[in-house]
């Protein structure tokens, strides 16, 4: 029977003395295992084509360069491990063995991988187109459906240039009066057309208008083709949960029904929506059953970035009606109530009535998994909840790098399941 003899020290001894020789593995690829991550990374990258960057280079000039797709695996590889600093990704590069592997014992100092961060917005771009290709000829990904979404991310504001809502409104009026100006002279400036002639004849449209007009004739070809789309619209209710659409719009809406009726909630008064269009009279009908006939002109306006008509209706029986004060802000006003009615009205009519549908609302649930998981990683997963790099070029760059990392590491995902499955056939087919 053996007995433990008693340690002199109580506490564990160094399994490794620092001045004890020790034998390694003998190259780099004997260190990192094979299911190690870094390989799916490296393994997915080498199958892009990287000759778009390549010609960025000069190729003749000073050092060898580094190769774009070593720096590009650098960095997604260090968003995937929740690195985002430049310095720390160069104390990786350097310390970590992952790292050391993938980059084959290459130093990049924190400078090059910062510079290269901000840079090569068309090269990313195409990385990026790229790697859905893979994952479309994978099989694993198609683009039958696409899902919009947001979310908000610090920005790393200088507090000094931040403007407040003060500052803004300062900038605003020395812009209308740069405005102004500008029209003063818009008549003087007339006269140096002649000295400035582009060529383009009168009777042909600017190529940025006509290019607005070749972009709007695809999206009527894409709408030909059987696009769906599925989106909720803003502050807008059914005609059925809508007591103003009563069967005789002459009569006041039942008193019962009253506060059903829809509310806007910054006036806290009657919505438009509690007015009914009649399009073959081309009027409004209010909740007492008066009518609102159009006046003036129509005005020209812009929804989203894109041009509209607006036309105004307006009721002349508003003195004494007895839903006054449910409609007007100030019951007594001289100003009787206006509705306006835009072209794309009756389109968002039509959506709301249609989001209704129950196979619609089931089909709109998927929005919350495909449009909202990829932000939930990005922030939560890669720890991106505020921008290191200043201005709107940096952060669109930035925020792509974010995004290339998620698909990278669904793609790695995936690719790793491709693989055993192609795996398995094989040996099937040879027993």
């Amino acid at each position: 029977m053996s007995y433990r003899v008693p340690k002199f020290n109580y506490w564990q001894d160094a399994p490794m003395p620092r001045n004890q020789l020790v034998l390694f593995a003998s190259t780099l690829e004997e260190r990192i295992p094979l299911d190690h991550p870094v390989r799916l990374l490296d393994e997915i990258l080498d199958e892009l084509d990287w000759t778009k960057w390549e010609a960025v280079y000069v190729g003749k000039l000073g050092q060898p360069p580094i190769h774009p797709s070593i720096l590009c695996k650098v960095l997604l590889f260090a968003l995937s491990r929740k690195i985002r600093s430049s310095r720390q990704i160069e104390y990786a590069v350097e310390h970590s063995i992952d790292f050391i592997w993938l980059t084959s014992g290459r130093k990049l100092d924190h400078s090059t991988l910062s510079e290269f961060r901000r840079k090569h917005e068309k090269e990313l771009k195409d990385i990026y187109r790229q790697m859905i290709q893979l994952a479309i000829s994978m099989k694993v990904a198609k683009l039958s459906e696409l899902c919009i979404d947001g979310t908000k991310i610090r920005a790393d504001a200088n507090r000094f240039k931040t403007y407040r809502v003060e500052n803004v409104s300062k900038l605003i009026e020395e812009l209308d009066g740069q405005i102004i100006d500008a029209m003063s002279k818009m008549e003087s400036n007339d006269v140096l057309e002649d000295f400035f002639d582009d060529g383009q004849k009168a009777d042909q449209l600017p190529s940025e208008i006509r290019d607005l007009k070749d972009r709007r004739a695809k999206l009527e070809a894409a709408e030909a083709r059987g696009m769906e789309l599925l989106s909720p619209v803003r502050q807008e209710i059914t005609k059925a949960e809508n007591p103003a659409y009563r069967e005789d719009l002459s009569k006041p809406v039942p008193e019962a029904d009253i506060p059903r009726l829809p509310i806007n909630a910054t006036t806290k008064r009657f919505d438009r929506t509690a007015f009914v269009y009649v399009p073959d009279t081309d009027t409004y009908h209010c909740p007492a059953g008066k009518v609102l006939k159009r006046e003036g002109t129509v005005e020209k306006i812009t929804i989203s970035g894109v041009e509209a008509v607006r036309k105004n209706y307006r009721c002349h029986e508003c003195a004494g009606c007895p839903l006054a004060s449910r409609c007007r802000i100030h019951e007594n006003s001289k100003t009787d109530r206006k509705v306006v009615h835009d072209e794309f009205q009756e389109v968002r009519e039509r959506q709301a009535e249609r989001m209704q549908d129950a196979t619609v609302k089931e089909r709109y649930k998927k929005r919350q998994h495909y449009g909202e998981t990829p932000f939930a990683f990005i922030k939560s997963n890669l720890e991106i909840r505020r921008f290191l790099l200043r201005g709107h070029t940096g952060v669109v760059q930035e925020w792509r790098w974010g995004c290339l990392t998620f698909n990278i590491k669904k793609l790695m995902t995936m690719w790793v399941r491709v693989r055993t499955q192609t795996n398995m056939e094989a040996t099937m087919a040879n027993c």
